[in-house]
C-alpha cells in the first residue's frame, strides 16, 4: 500500500524530531560519561596518593618496629601481648632468650608463663594485673622472680598497659614488656645487707648518734642515744628539742642545748664541733664531744642533720687531774732546790748528735751555774758555756735515745766546779738533767782523804801498840808495830777480840777509860 506524501512526510519529521531526541540524550549521556571519567581519574589519583601514603606508613611501621626491637634487645627487655579474649599470650623472641629458652619453647598461653612465676611472687603478680584491668591503676607496674630455663631465677620488672576496649569499655587487648633487674636486685640487696651491718654497727657504737630532718625533728637514734636522751619510754619520731623537753623535764637544758647548737650548725652551714652536757641515770653530769654534720640537697637546700656525741666525761676530769698535777709539778719544778735544765738533742743529717739545746730551767739552776733561764732557754750548749764539744754529749744523747736515765758525778771544767747529775728521758729525742753544786762536798772528802792519810802515816811509824776496837772489844785494827810484836797477820787479828791479850782486871780499866 502506497504512502501518502503527507504521511511519508509526517514520518520523517517524526524521525527528525526522535533524532534530535537521541542526539540530546547521547549529548547527556556522553556529557555524564565525560564527567564520571573525570571522576574516575579524580579517584583514582586520590588512591594512588592513598597507596603512597600507605607505603610510606607501611615503611614507617617497619622502621619503628625496627627500633622497638632494637631498643628491647638493647634494654635486654622482652615484649609480651595478650589477648584477654582467647587467652594467648604472644611473646617476642627476646623474650624467650633472655631467660635462657630457645624461640617459642613453649606455648603462647596465659598459663604458661603464670607456672613460671616464683610461687611467693605469683599472687603479688596478679594482684597488680588485675588492679589495672579493674581500671583502678593507669599502668601495669610489677616486680617478681621468673624461672629460668635452668631452673635459675631472673629478677623481671614487668610493665604493661591495655590497648583496647570494646564498646563496653571490657578490656580486650594488653600488651608490656618484661625487663631483666636481676643485676639491679643484687646489688639491692647487698645494699640491704650493707645498711644493715651500718645500722648494726651504728646501734652497738657506745658513741650516740641522731639523724633529723631539716626542721630539727628527730627521725631515728641509735640504741646508746636511747639510754643517754633517756628515751625508753618515749615515742620521739618527729618531735623537735623542745617539745622533747617538755617531756623530760630532767633533761631540759640538755634539750635546749641540743637546738641551740643545731641553730649554729644551719647558721654556720658546715660541721660544727661543742661540749654538751647531760645528766645522766644516776643524776651524775656527763661531758660529750658532739659533731653535728650539716645534710643538704643538690640545690644548696636544707636536708638534715647527723649528730654524733662521744662520752669524754673521763677524759675531762683526766685533763683536770692533769692539769693539777701539772700545775703541782710546775710548783714543784719552781720550788725545786736542785737545778733543772730540759734539752733537746740536735742532730746532723746522718743522725748523729752533735749538740743539744736548752728548751726550759727552773729558778734555782741560776743559782749553781750563776746563768739566768732567759739567757740559757733556746742557746745551743757549745755557745751557753763557751765550750767545742757539748758537755756529756755522750751521755745525754744515749739517754734521749734509749729513754734509760743515768746519775752520775763530775768536774765541770769551764765552771771550776763538781756537778751532781740525775739525767732522764722526758720522751725520745729529749733529757732533762737535775744537779746540784757539789764543790765544797768533794773537797771536804778530800779534806778527809788527807787527814786519813796522815792518821794512817802516823799509826805505821809509831813504836807503841795501836789497836782499835769496839765497845764489845772485837778488833777493828791494828798497826804495824802490834802485828810485828805479837806475830800475827792483820788478818788474823782483827779476828780476835781484844780479852784474848788483856785481863779481866784491865779490861775494866780499859772500857772504864
Amino acid at each position: 500500500m502506497n504512502k501518502t506524501n503527507e504521511q511519508l512526510s509526517f514520518e520523517l519529521n517524526d524521525l527528525r524530531k526522535k533524532s534530535k531526541e537521541r542526539e540530546k540524550i547521547l549529548k547527556a549521556a556522553n556529557q555524564q560519561l565525560l564527567a564520571t571519567e573525570q571522576q574516575l581519574r579524580a579517584t583514582n589519583q586520590q588512591l594512588e596518593a592513598n597507596n603512597q601514603q600507605l607505603i610510606a606508613t607501611e615503611q614507617q611501621l617497619r622502621a619503628s618496629e625496627d627500633r622497638l626491637s632494637k631498643t628491647l634487645i638493647a634494654a635486654n627487655d622482652g615484649m609480651w601481648d595478650w589477648n584477654l579474649t582467647t587467652n594467648i599470650v604472644y611473646f617476642d623472641p627476646r623474650y624467650y632468650l633472655m631467660a635462657g629458652y630457645a624461640i617459642d619453647e613453649f606455648p603462647h598461653e596465659f598459663d604458661e608463663f603464670k607456672k613460671r612465676i616464683h610461687p611467693d611472687d605469683v599472687e603479688n603478680v596478679m594482684t597488680h594485673a588485675q588492679q589495672h584491668l579493674a581500671g583502678k591503676t593507669d599502668r601495669f607496674r610489677v616486680e617478681f622472680r621468673f624461672k629460668k630455663k635452668n631452673g635459675d631465677w631472673l629478677w623481671v620488672l614487668g610493665r604493661g598497659l591495655i590497648v583496647e576496649r570494646n564498646k563496653n569499655n571490657k578490656p580486650l587487648r594488653f600488651i608490656g614488656t618484661h625487663s631483666d633487674i636481676t643485676e639491679r636486685k643484687q646489688v639491692e640487696e647487698e645494699l640491704q645487707e650493707s645498711e644493715k651491718q651500718l645500722q648494726t654497727l651504728i646501734n652497738n657504737m657506745p658513741d650516740f648518734v641522731c639523724f633529723k630532718d631539716k626542721d630539727g625533728r628527730w627521725l631515728m637514734v641509735n640504741e646508746s642515744a636511747i639510754r643517754i636522751f633517756q628515751l625508753e619510754e618515749t615515742d620521739y619520731r618527729g618531735k623537735k628539742d623542745s617539745e622533747l623537753a617538755e617531756l623530760n623535764k630532767k633533761l631540759r637544758g640538755s634539750f635546749l642545748t641540743c637546738k641551740e647548737s643545731d641553730a649554729r650548725v644551719w647558721n654556720n652551714g658546715d660541721i660544727i664541733h661543742t661540749e654538751e652536757t647531760i645528766p645522766g641515770t644516776d643524776g651524775a653530769d656527763r661531758i660529750y664531744d658532739v659533731t653535728k654534720v650539716p645534710v643538704f640537697h643538690a640545690g644548696n637546700e636544707r636536708k638534715g642533720l647527723i649528730i654524733i656525741g662521744h662520752d669524754i666525761t673521763e677524759r675531762k676530769q683526766a685533763e683536770e687531774e692533769l692539769k693539777e698535777s701539772e700545775e703541782k709539778f710546775r710548783l714543784l719544778f719552781s720550788e725545786m732546790t736542785e737545778g733543772v735544765y730540759l734539752h733537746e738533742i740536735i742532730y746532723n743529717k746522718k743522725g748523729k748528735a752533735i749538740d743539744y739545746r736548752i728548751i726550759e730551767t727552773n729558778p734555782a739552776s741560776e743559782k749553781y751555774l750563776h746563768i739566768k733561764p732567759e739567757d740559757a732557754i733556746g742557746k745551743l750548749a757549745t755557745d751557753l758555756y763557751g765550750t767545742n764539744e757539748a758537755p756529756f754529749l755522750d751521755i745525754y744523747a744515749r739517754v734521749a735515745e734509749t729513754c734509760k736515765g743515768v746519775e752520775f758525778e763530775e768536774y765541770f771544767p769551764p765552771m771550776k766546779k763538781y756537778f751532781h747529775i740525775s739525767v732522764y728521758c722526758p720522751e725520745k729525742g729529749k733529757f732533762a738533767t737535775i744537779f746540784t753544786d757539789i764543790t765544797e762536798r768533794k773537797q771536804a772528802e778530800e779534806e778527809i782523804k788527807k787527814s786519813e792519810e796522815k792518821y794512817h802515816l802516823l799509826t805505821e811509824t809509831a813504836k807503841d801498840f795501836i789497836i782499835l776496837h769496839d765497845m764489845n772489844g772485837q778488833i777493828l785494827f791494828a798497826n804495824t808495830a802490834t802485828l810485828e810484836q805479837t806475830g800475827y797477820s792483820y788478818e788474823e787479828f782483827v779476828k780476835m777480840s781484844i780479852q784474848d791479850f788483856v785481863t779481866k782486871d784491865n779490861m775494866k780499866q780499859i772500857f772504864r777509860n
